[in-house]
């Protein structure tokens, strides 16, 4: 990758690549030319278009006369200066093919007159060996009056030949430039700024990751984090009770109510996904942001291969808009089972959504097949002594959901305030383009395949492309190990580079999932987790998570901390903030507690009771259950 881009550095514009040319042809067509060019680019450049660097001087009379046709009218020194050695024989061999001439104002070749009278002329062969140039420079250097200079350029600019805008960084003064030296610059300033920051190791990338997604600098309200993973879809209950408490520094149940007002302030919209493996994801949209991630026909397309029942409910919200569950099952004619079973067939489909989230998270969980054998009257109506209670814990839960799910207001996903303004393909996978680096800061292709929804990666790659050209973002290799072609926003690398330039750490510790997305880790980009008997197989799974401690992973947990392994340099000290990290999870509201209570089953292949942290999670509060470690609720509130 590193040769990749030092290719840049000496390649010509007639070698590059045809897309650049597509790009580099887009962005002069604009009326704003991004400013990217530096004035050390165009003093460099200089040297070549005025033969002045050792590789361009004449080294034959037939460069020689390229270069008085290029320049002339030159003097004898300038000549001189161009040249490899004493041009003198070569000049008087190119006088004798009257080839060239010597006037007054020096040399000049023969075929073309060098009339004051045409100033056009003077000003375009001006501009072809030189960089972008002020009014006021040309002005002085070819003794013209203003108004007179102005219209030629005008009239170049007219038929394409040069160009006008804030060409060079710490200028503020309108320029004009030769087209060609101008795209020649362009390439050689997009090359740059792809050399010109030091590839930083997994460990600068790690601080940049809790930084980046506000683990160690939290948000400041929930909306926020919202934004930076709109279409990301996670397991249910994940996005409450791992992502949020690790980005926001409000209480656990406080964040719950905070997410269930602004789904019922329509803020945003609880949306279900279907997962590769069959389980369901939800996702939380900004109102008006579905168009990014589906098309309306592609909603309908799904709505047509709907049962009669879920066609029912869906033509009925579709001609009423939001509607309350009551509503749906009085102007639909169908039982209230029936209507469980279609708005639950159409929250997995991804074409429902409600405004109450324990309704929506309700049917989305239920399981028709439970209470489908007898109507749901008949349920109700049945004696339900004590013994069969405790024997069918499954038709309870059941039956509680379904109680649970009337409440809220339905609507469709392909509403205009779910969906919003459809965007052209092209704009589509820009706006994809953009939600990556908000999410990331810096996007490589391994980041993109944990997503969905997305366009085609080569769109988001043209898109990106695109962006890099504008000086919007920046193309380059900046963390070592990942892939090549690395694209990051300003901000990115400027957190980037600070992590890079400090020597001291975060001093943050977190306990998060191995689906995170501050840990894109996981296929072609490995985890990289060492333990003294060897390499830690990491298993992406919601269930699994990393400690660390200012940056650095320090210990892997599996099945909610049933076993533990510890990385080679961890110890006691580092690892004192875990046990109150653990009692995080049993402190959750009630739906979103994974355990009742957590059991350390062994750490590092040892029973825990027997393992020398053992006193460590003891003076937390563990108990000793055999050879495990047992954190009930009721120890909670044990300090050191």
């Amino acid at each position: 990758s590193e040769q990749m881009y030092d290719y840049d550095r000496f390649r010509t514009v007639g070698h590059a690549a045809e897309t650049s040319s597509e790009l580099l042809a887009d962005i002069l067509a604009r009326d704003e030319i991004p400013t990217i060019i530096s004035k050390e680019l165009i003093s460099a450049a200089l040297e070549h278009w005025q033969h002045l660097h050792p590789d361009q001087q004449a080294k034959d009379s037939e460069t020689c006369y390229g270069i008085i046709e290029k320049l002339g009218p030159i003097t004898r020194q300038d000549l001189a200066a161009r040249c490899a050695r004493d041009p003198a024989d070569w000049l008087h061999s190119l006088m004798e093919q009257n080839r060239i001439q010597f006037t007054e104002r020096g040399w000049i070749h023969t075929r073309m007159s060098y009339s004051s009278d045409d100033k056009k002329e003077l000003v375009r062969r001006y501009l072809r060996i030189r960089g972008p140039q002020t009014v006021a420079q040309l002005t002085a250097e070819l003794d013209m009056e203003q108004s007179e200079l102005r219209a030629i350029l005008s009239t170049l600019l007219e038929e394409k030949e040069i160009a006008r805008g804030l060409f060079v960084i710490g200028e503020t003064e309108e320029q004009w430039c030769d087209r060609d030296n101008l795209s020649f610059l362009y390439r050689q300033a997009i090359a740059a700024r792809r050399r010109a920051h030091e590839p930083g190791d997994r460990a600068t990338f790690m601080k940049f990751q809790m930084l980046w997604h506000h683990i160690a600098r939290p948000h400041r309200s929930m909306l926020e984090v919202i934004r930076q993973y709109a279409g990301l879809s996670f397991p249910l209950a994940f996005f409450e009770r791992d992502i949020l408490p690790n980005r926001t520094v409000a209480d656990a149940h406080d964040l719950v109510a905070q997410l269930a007002d602004l789904v019922a302030e329509g803020e945003i919209a609880p949306i279900a996904d279907k997962t590769e493996g069959g389980r369901f994801h939800v996702r939380f949209n900004p109102r008006g942001q579905e168009h990014l991630f589906h098309a309306k026909e592609e909603l309908d397309e799904r709505a047509a291969e709907l049962g009669t029942d879920a066609q029912a409910v869906y033509q009925f919200l579709k001609e009423n808009g939001a509607s309350l569950y009551h509503d749906i099952r009085d102007g639909t004619g169908l039982q209230s089972i029936q209507v469980d079973e279609s708005l639950t067939l159409l929250c997995r489909r991804g074409l429902l959504s409600c405004d109450h989230l324990p309704s929506f998270y309700a049917i989305l969980q239920n399981d028709p097949a439970l209470t489908s054998a007898e109507p749901w009257h008949e349920q109700i109506k049945q004696p339900w002594s004590p013994s069969r209670w405790r024997r069918e814990p499954a038709l309870r839960h059941a039956i509680k959901s379904r109680l649970r799910a009337r409440q809220g207001r339905w609507f469709l996903t392909s509403s205009y305030a779910v969906m919003g303004r459809a965007l052209q393909p092209e704009k589509r996978a820009e706006t994809h383009a953009r939600l990556l680096l908000q999410r990331y800061g810096i996007v490589v292709k391994e980041f993109y395949r944990h997503e969905q929804g997305l366009a085609p990666w080569y769109a988001i790659f043209q898109a990106l492309k695109r962006m890099e050209w504008s000086g919007e973002i920046r193309r380059g290799y900046f963390i070592t190990g990942f892939s090549g072609v690395q694209f990051a926003s300003h901000e990115a690398l400027q957190v980037l580079e600070q992590q890079s330039s400090q020597p001291s750490g975060l001093h943050a510790t977190c306990l998060l999932s191995a689906i995170d997305p501050a840990l894109p880790f996981g296929g072609q980009l490995a985890w990289g987790l060492v333990s003294n008997d060897g390499a830690i197989a990491v298993v992406r799974s919601s269930a699994n998570h990393i400690f660390l401690n200012d940056g650095k992973p320090l210990a892997y947990l599996e099945n909610w901390g049933a076993r533990l392994r510890l990385v080679s340099h961890s110890d006691a000290h580092k690892l004192a903030d875990l046990p109150e990290l653990l009692k995080r999870w049993l402190r959750q509201p009630e739906p979103l507690r994974p355990r009742k209570k957590l059991e350390l089953v062994n750490i590092d292949g040892r029973p825990a009771a027997q393992h020398d942290l053992a006193s460590l999670f003891s003076e937390h509060g563990f108990e000793k259950d055999g050879d495990r470690l047992v954190l009930w609720p009721s120890n909670l509130s044990k300090l050191n």
